[in-house]
């Protein structure tokens, strides 16, 4: 029995989308469209034929600086829906020698595609090319990231076509094509950049509350992987072609992320609990900006509400107990700085929650911090795992992310604990990531909204040149 029998039994693993039966991809419904003025999937495949075809090396490489340079003032966000011909680019310019740094970039972009892969044989393309380059191993965990979200997609895209008729003979039939192929993807990756592969699936499963069975075939390395230089990969623009929030972040908490896989990739020890703390050190300073920094400031601006609570505090103490965070820790500008990321998250629930369910509370700063909280829901909706127009639909998949037991085994105790081992840093780098992905999704993925983070940068630009 394969991974693949098990998740497609597990109720965790409910959703997955990736070809038909009749072996036509399913086109799902995405929000993005190019405003590039090119198709990559189309313009980029045409002009390798035609250049190639015609032995026209000039009108290739002219062609491709132009490919780079549209990229590059698209914050390497690729134009397409599918990695495939990013991928396939990529290939190429590796079997012919030529252009191999922006194969390289390819790759990397590759790794933070903003839509979840239908296709396993993508995520072995992505694995032969990581094993090419010899990139560190903590890139070779984010596909298992990749991973999740493919078998998710996929689970769910055969459930669909089981219940509009499609012939149960037909879903196995693919199904059990999909599977071999998985299977070649976990031997792959095992015996190359990720010989602990199996018990990393299982941690990165195990943090976003998703079980397999235990009969599920074992992965165990075989390989002597050995990788190559880093520094390349620790480039910011290799961070901006990974994460494409990078752009987003302040400036130390870009150092954050950078510092983070660096010391996955330049770690001596056995102890590589720095990487997973900085990267939740990102997460607690992305959401103290996001959402404590602008509360703190409405509560400072209207003293009057303080006012109001410690009136009503004065004879209902007992009750004021559970609206502390409000009432004793927001409004005191010393202690809001202070506040740890599951504090930040307690606030946030309970306004998610005020909102969606209309309660009213007594507290005068909840009330107003709720109505700030509904203003902004579409950056904050992921905590409950519920969509919009705007929001990432893995938020669904794989709900509450970041929770007080997530916190308490990487945030807590990586930085102050115990070690970690790869492994375990590594899962806690991965949900990490996740959550950095659920808090920026509409900000680079909606067209409206990248445009507007274009001009923004843009302004933010001209401003630090003046």
């Amino acid at each position: 029995m394969t991974l693949m029998d098990a998740r497609s039994e597990s109720p965790m693993f409910a959703i997955r989308n990736g070809q038909s039966a009749n072996g036509v991809e399913s086109q799902p419904e995405l929000r993005f469209t190019s405003q590039l003025g090119f198709d990559l999937d189309q313009s980029v495949q045409r002009l390798i034929h035609q250049s190639w075809a015609a032995y026209n090396l000039g009108y290739f490489v002219d062609g491709m600086e132009e490919v780079l340079r549209r990229l590059e003032n698209n914050l390497w966000i690729v134009p397409s829906d599918h990695p495939t011909a990013a991928l396939n680019i990529a290939k190429w310019c590796i079997d012919h020698q030529m252009y191999l740094d922006f194969a390289r970039s390819l790759v990397n972009c590759c790794i933070g595609w903003r839509y979840p892969y239908r296709r396993i044989d993508d995520l072995i393309s992505l694995a032969r090319l990581l094993d090419y380059f010899r990139a560190p191993r903590v890139l070779w965990t984010s596909l298992l990231g990749l991973y999740v979200d493919f078998a998710g997609d996929d689970s769910l895209n055969q459930e669909v076509m089981l219940r509009t008729g499609v012939s149960s003979n037909l879903v196995e039939l693919r199904r059990s094509t999909v599977n071999a192929k998985e299977g070649t993807f976990h031997r792959f990756c095992a015996d190359h950049g990720l010989p602990s592969y199996d018990y990393l699936l299982r941690l990165v499963l195990g943090s976003l509350r998703i079980e397999i069975q235990e009969q599920t075939n074992r992965f165990l390395g075989e390989g002597n992987y050995i990788s190559g230089p880093y520094e390349q990969w620790m480039a910011a623009d290799a961070f901006q072609m990974r994460h494409p929030w990078y752009s987003l972040l302040l400036p130390h908490e870009q150092d954050f992320v950078r510092n983070g896989d660096t010391a996955f990739a330049a770690c001596i020890t056995t102890d590589f609990s720095f990487g997973c703390a900085q990267w939740w050190r990102c997460v607690e300073s992305v959401l103290r900006r996001r959402l404590i920094a602008p509360l703190g400031d409405l509560v400072d601006a209207n003293p009057a509400w303080v006012t109001e609570d410690e009136a009503y505090a004065s004879r209902r103490s007992d009750e004021w107990d559970w609206e502390s965070v409000f009432v004793r820790i927001l409004p005191d500008a010393r202690r809001r700085q202070q506040m740890s990321l599951t504090q930040m998250l307690i606030l946030l629930e309970k306004c998610v929650s005020d909102h969606s369910k209309k309660r009213w509370s007594n507290s005068t700063v909840r009330r107003k911090c709720v109505e700030y909280v509904g203003s902004k829901l579409p950056e904050f909706r992921w905590v409950i795992g519920e969509l919009d127009d705007v929001a990432d639909f893995r938020s669904l998949m794989t709900p509450r992310g970041l929770n007080e037991e997530t916190i308490a085994a990487f945030r807590n105790a990586a930085s102050h604990d115990a070690p970690m081992d790869f492994e375990n840093a590594a899962a806690g780098r991965l949900l990490a990531i996740r959550i950095l992905d659920f808090m920026h999704y509409p900000r680079y993925c909606v067209t409206e909204k990248l445009d507007e983070l274009k001009r923004e940068l843009d302004k933010k630009s001209k401003r630090e040149q003046t």
